[in-house]
């Protein structure tokens, strides 16, 4: 228990702390300030998700998050997706235990089925995990590389666990991003910007690039609990137990 006495001792940890903390590293993005970079829109079907033709994408060199960014208005009444350059894909097995991190905004968002990120490896497996309900505002979305966010083949599949999350990015031959938020023909534009993959770590429970107080409180505060998945198993072993403390306790300090 904290006591009123303690609590300045523990600020003061808390800000010695927060001195440490560095910001992830990253590799491959996309800031669209020069052009669409690569970047095209598909037309799949709905369905099964075969790719029934492919759109240039318009850019604008201002007015995203920030500076340039891409858009696309949906083309037809079929699902379109955002699908990343060479750049993205191939052998990205650094940033397992790291994040997935984009800006989008969507002028109509009355269709939750399209609240999706793919991720395929060569060998066909296919992993989606699910953004948040993206407004008609710039919205930063991050997806985890942990056993927590992804699912096999479908939104609310079975899910993945870290190892095979990180199976799938060091041989990714497909990212496409969702751009089909409305439930009609041609009725929402969709704009992108600021695509990144961002290094982390597993033990990194809060996102801030660093193992700390936060980090092991959560994993505390779940302790004993089964989980199928749940961030604070950072083992993946099914239950939050002494060897994911141990593994808080061992990553501490900044990420990357």
């Amino acid at each position: 228990m904290t006591t009123t006495a303690n609590r300045p001792r523990a600020a003061a940890i808390a800000a010695g702390l927060a001195m440490l903390v560095g910001t992830a590293a990253t590799a491959s993005e996309s800031s669209f300030d020069a052009g669409a970079e690569g970047w095209t829109i598909l037309d799949l079907s709905c369905s099964s998700d075969a790719v029934l033709d492919e759109y240039p994408i318009e850019w604008a060199a201002d007015g995203g998050d920030p500076g340039g960014h891409v858009f696309a208005t949906d083309p037809t009444d079929n699902c379109s997706v955002f699908s990343a350059p060479a750049a993205f894909l191939g052998d990205q097995s650094a940033f397992a235990g790291g994040r997935l991190v984009f800006s989008l905004r969507t002028t109509v968002s009355d269709w939750p089925p399209g609240r999706f990120v793919l991720l395929q490896a060569g060998d066909g497996t296919r992993l989606a995990g699910e953004m948040p309900e993206p407004t008609d505002s710039w919205q930063e979305m991050v997806l985890r590389f942990d056993g927590a966010t992804w699912a096999f083949d479908v939104v609310g599949g079975t899910p993945a666990s870290a190892a095979e999350v990180a199976a799938v990015l060091a041989d990714l031959v497909v990212l496409r991003i969702s751009a089909e938020h409305g439930a009609q023909q041609g009725q929402e534009t969709t704009f992108l910007d600021s695509v990144r993959y961002e290094t982390g770590c597993l033990e990194d429970l809060g996102g801030d690039g660093a193992v700390g107080f936060d980090d092991l409180l959560a994993v505390l505060a779940a302790f004993d609990a089964a989980c199928d998945p749940c961030p604070e198993d950072v083992d993946g072993n099914g239950t939050v137990d002494f060897a994911d403390v141990l593994a808080v306790l061992s990553a501490w300090g900044p990420c990357g």
